[in-house]
Order: C-alpha cells, then sequence, then structure tokens
C-alpha cells in the first residue's frame, strides 16, 4: 500500500486554507474587534512617552477585527504549499516530495 499523499493533494489543502481565509476575511463578528484607543493625551515624559509613542505607531499596522490577523497567516501557507507543489514538479523524480 502506498502511504504517499496523492500528487494534488497539497493543492487541495492550499484551496482549502485559502478558502479558510478568505470566510475569515469576510466575516466581521464585533466579538473580535480590537479596541480603538482614541487620542487621549498622555501625561507621561522621557521613556515612556516614548514608549507611547512607538507602541501607537505600531498600532496603526494591526487590523481592526482579529479575524483578519488569523485570515493573513492562511493566505501564507497556502501560497507556500502551492509554491512547494510546483517545485516539486521540477525537481528530480526519485526526490520528489509529493
Amino acid at each position: 500500500m502506498d502511504d504517499r499523499p496523492g500528487k494534488n493533494s497539497p493543492l487541495f489543502a492550499a484551496a482549502a486554507l485559502f478558502g479558510a481565509g478568505l470566510v475569515l476575511r469576510s466575516l466581521k463578528p464585533t466579538r473580535f474587534d480590537l479596541p480603538d484607543d482614541g487620542d487621549v493625551p498622555s501625561e507621561s515624559t522621557g521613556h515612556r512617552k516614548r514608549a507611547k509613542q512607538v507602541r501607537d505607531g505600531l498600532a496603526k499596522f494591526l487590523p481592526d477585527n482579529l479575524f483578519h490577523s488569523m485570515a493573513n497567516p492562511l493566505f501564507g501557507v497556502a501560497a507556500a504549499l502551492v509554491t512547494l507543489r510546483v517545485l516539486d514538479e521540477v525537481v528530480d523524480e526519485r526526490e520528489k516530495m509529493f
């Protein structure tokens, strides 16, 4: 019995991961909304003020809903699986993984 996965199984897995990412990206339950800190004036000085500025600057790159942050890695893994499968076609027959 051959234990190797099917030739196209990485592509099917990539499609499933990509589809799950699309579903997560399209759903926006309010329970998973990240809080908006607003512009609260700071009374901090020195290194605390600088730390707050850095934190607020980094927060601009975060998604507004946690489902978006869970979907992005799924897209990356799906792309990696497709890339692996395509590169596997180029490799010598004896060295193929899939």
